[in-house]
């Protein structure tokens, strides 16, 4: 019985872990052809519904899954 708990917390354990280290950080700066910084511009996950825009400086950060 204990031994069926553990290797049952064992895989939930290893199933939540791979879960989270599928998630990255992706940062950046979006710039036009001149090298400016483009202020709000939308910087969307392709395939996904995860998006975010472009700070004053061109910068963003996002969360892609």
């Amino acid at each position: 019985m204990v031994r069926k708990l553990l290797i049952t917390l064992t895989v939930m354990l290893g199933a939540c872990l791979s879960a989270f280290a599928q998630q990255l950080q992706v940062t950046g700066t979006v710039k036009d052809h001149t090298g400016n910084p483009v202020a709000g511009a939308t910087i969307l996950v392709e395939g996904s519904t995860t998006g975010t825009t472009s700070n004053a400086d061109g910068s963003y950060s996002i969360t892609a899954p």
